[in-house]
């Protein structure tokens, strides 16, 4: 299992991600722990060479899947609807080289790193329109993560830093 997310109370769906074994698709299956084990398929998404360099989150309510891969000529975000519907794109206007990313705790946004020289965290709402959120300017390009609580106050942060005197 490459990744799980599960939606918030009251809703009761997880989703796993795997890898396919010739390595160009994810596989996105749906279990619900409060039943006897079993698997549902989702959605299959072709991947891209580097085919290690994607991200997908469940939104809170469990409805969507968020889904990015890196590009360095655009930044783009798959929105995927779980009980049917045509998938959208969200183009993430001015960034590329998206990597890491989050719902929102609130399902009208997306949290997610561009892996550009420093880390940062980027707010983006479902309109392709970007803010920063944080950023730590370094002189090598490490993706941070965020994960917001569910109240949607804070944010939990996973970054990289490197220290030398050579």
């Amino acid at each position: 299992i490459d990744h799980l997310a599960c939606a918030r109370s009251p809703a009761t769906l997880c989703v796993f991600g795997e890898v396919s074994t010739d390595h160009d698709q994810l596989i996105l299956s749906a279990f619900e722990p409060s039943e006897e084990p079993r698997r549902q398929e989702l959605a299959r998404l072709n991947l891209k060479p580097p085919n290690f360099a994607y991200s997908w989150d469940l939104s809170p309510e469990g409805s969507r899947l968020a889904f990015t891969q890196y590009d360095d000529r655009e930044g783009r975000i798959q929105i995927l609807p779980l009980a049917g519907g045509v998938a959208r794109e969200v183009n993430v206007e001015g960034w590329n080289c998206l990597a890491k990313l989050s719902w929102a705790a609130d399902g009208k946004g997306i949290v997610v790193s561009p892996s550009l020289g420093g880390m940062m965290l980027l707010y983006v709402d479902l309109g392709g329109r970007a803010s920063v959120l944080w950023e730590l300017k370094l002189h090598q390009g490490y993706a941070a993560w965020g994960a917001p609580s569910p109240n949607g106050r804070y944010l939990a942060l996973v970054g990289y830093t490197t220290d030398s005197n050579v």
